[in-house]
């Protein structure tokens, strides 16, 4: 054992050295990125993150820092493969056992420093017997371990969410300045600044704020005028210029409503559709059109994650399937290695990995989410790359929302929406019309 551990010390000392030496490439920063990327959610499974990098990246092209990280990770998931085949049900090892959510408030910043240092840092803290294991890369895995699994998990988690950061960073950082334009969405300013107290009297009276206090408010006031769309240096210079009078409340009212409705419009029907009928009966709610799927097993399955997920106290939404062939018509399409998306908000198109189990939950959850776009609901996650401190943030607006993360649900303003677009007495079809009109 003592042999193994030095060895592995010999080697990680080698990795470190070579690795400090290594200066990252520049990575290329034109082009909109191909939709495998831009549909990435920020809580991408290992595979998605993989297919995605594998459409856009050969792996001898990929970075050294990647190469690095992606070994170690690839181990201690084949390790895991081999632990679990003699483990009961109950007791199998799973590295992303925790799904992991990334609130407004404490949203992840990553590029490629900050995930080589999160990676050093794991790989350091792993116990001895993980040690000595992934310090070799061709040695047999061991089918047992002292370790609990618990410990086990625990020790070899960061190195696996490591890895799932340094693929989506290596995909994501060929579109940079794609991703920078992305920074008029980031709706943080509006949000903090909707739930501070006595906001007027603080713009009011903008002297007399703590240096501290100001600076985080000066921040969010620069959001606002983001998401109106103007160039960051034109908003920081406006607001430096304001607040030499102490008072900000001009500045804060000529961005606010702006501002306000792209917060509020990741919560909104954006494209209605025309073929959505209402039951006034209970359980009240819409019927969707939906033509049936023809792989087998998988008409009930669809309707079960659907329907299951799409309802709440006292109303349901339904599907009505559809025995044709009309590609106009709602329809579910499987490619193999491809972003679970639609063709567009309010579209007729699903489109899944063909590579995924049906019956798997990632499935399901994709299911009830991608439907959400058919009715015309966007995603309400927000990422983009920040050119001041040179990170990519990613957050979701809320936790709880389907729309927004994996870990949420169909909510009571879901249905307020549905209704609101499709319920009795509304003409979607008029208000799609009013709406191209403007």
């Amino acid at each position: 054992m003592r042999i193994r551990v030095f060895t592995f010390f010999l080697v990680f000392a080698a990795l470190f050295i070579a690795s400090c030496s290594r200066k990252h490439s520049p990575p290329a920063v034109g082009g909109a990125p191909p939709a495998q990327i831009e549909k990435l959610p920020p809580d991408a499974s290992t595979a998605e993150l993989t297919q995605a990098l594998d459409a856009v990246v050969p792996v001898d092209a990929r970075s050294d820092s990647w190469k690095e990280i992606a070994a170690v990770a690839k181990r201690l998931l084949d390790w895991q493969e081999v632990l679990n085949a003699t483990r009961a049900p109950a007791k199998q090892i799973n590295f992303h056992r925790i799904v992991m959510g990334f609130p407004i408030d404490k949203p992840i910043e990553y590029n490629g420093d900050i995930i080589q240092k999160k990676y050093r840092d794991s790989l350091e803290a792993l116990p001895a017997e993980m040690k000595a294991v992934v310090s070799s890369l061709t040695q047999p895995l061991p089918e047992k371990i002292q370790l609990s699994g618990e410990e086990f998990e625990n020790a070899g988690s960061p190195i696996v969410r490591a890895y799932d950061l340094a693929t989506r960073w290596e995909a994501l950082s060929l579109y940079l300045n794609h991703y920078a334009e992305r920074e008029t969405l980031d709706i943080r300013g509006y949000y903090f600044l909707s739930q501070t107290p006595d906001l007027q009297g603080k713009l009011q009276h903008w002297n007399e704020l703590p240096q501290e206090e100001a600076g985080l408010y000066s921040a969010w006031l620069v959001g606002l005028c983001r998401n109106n769309e103007r160039p960051p240096g034109m908003c920081r210079k406006t607001l430096e210029e304001e607040r030499m009078g102490g008072d900000l409340r001009a500045y804060y009212a000529r961005y606010i409503e702006a501002a306000k409705a792209l917060y509020e419009g990741l919560f909104k029907i954006r494209e209605s559709r025309t073929d959505v009928s209402w039951r006034s009966k209970a359980p009240a709610g819409p019927d969707f059109p939906f033509v049936k799927p023809a792989k087998p097993g998988l008409a009930d399955i669809f309707q079960n994650s659907v329907e299951s997920a799409w309802k709440g106290n006292g109303w349901a939404l339904r599907l009505n399937y559809l025995d044709t062939e009309d590609a106009e018509k709602p329809h579910i399409v499987f490619e193999p290695g491809v972003t679970p998306h639609v063709n567009r908000l309010g579209g007729s198109e699903i489109v899944m990995d063909e590579n995924v189990p049906l019956e798997g939950s990632l499935n399901r959850s994709a299911f009830a989410h991608e439907f959400g776009h058919i009715i015309g609901f966007p995603d309400c996650y927000v990422e983009f790359y920040d050119q001041n401190r040179g990170v990519m943030v990613n957050y979701q607006a809320d936790l709880a929302n389907i729309m927004c993360s994996r870990l949420g649900k169909v909510l009571p303003l879901h249905f307020t929406e549905l209704q609101r677009v499709y319920g009795a007495g509304r003409n979607p079809s008029a208000a799609k019309k009013k709406r191209k009109t403007r």
